[in-house]
């Protein structure tokens, strides 16, 4: 015999924030789901603090929405080690130092022809958005282009 089974919108469902915590009380993780036993099972297949995970805090919420708007806060505000998504990271540190790069990179004569285009302390400002708009960090975007000649006029010259 065939049981019925009666499909609920994702809209219609009851949504919850999930709180998961290792066997001190540390949070590590803060979620949204429709389908608790789903969600969770993916993450014990993928993520690798998984085993860390002894106690998990549930919240209903009858909107996808609400449990959106109470993620985001959870995770600024609580702080759990393991969420990317809405974590707000202390700005790097200043090196103070301007002639002496925290990182190299070989660039060839690419790095001299930046200096040129964007001015030579304006380079590692242009790395540093290029990396945070490939990592797709909140906010991020391309530096604008300045114009230039195209690299077959610059040979040429």
């Amino acid at each position: 015999m065939t049981e019925l089974v009666q499909l609920v919108p994702l809209a219609d469902r009851s949504h919850v924030l999930y709180r998961m915590r290792d066997a001190a009380g540390r949070l590590l993780y803060v979620g949204i789901t429709a389908d608790p036993e789903h969600r969770w099972r993916a993450h014990g297949q993928v993520q690798t603090w998984w085993q860390q995970v002894a106690t998990i805090d549930v919240e209903h919420f009858a909107t996808r929405g609400a449990a959106e708007d109470a993620e985001r806060v959870a995770i600024k505000s609580e702080r759990p080690e393991f969420n990317r998504m809405h974590v707000v990271r202390p700005a790097p540190p200043v090196n103070t130092d301007l002639h002496t790069p925290t990182h190299s990179i070989r660039m060839g004569d690419r790095w001299d022809l930046l200096g040129e285009a964007y001015g030579d302390r304006a380079r590692s400002a242009l790395f540093e958005q290029v990396a945070a708009w490939l990592l797709r960090e909140p906010g991020a975007k391309l530096p604008q282009r300045v114009e230039q000649p195209a690299a077959e006029e610059r040979s040429a010259l």
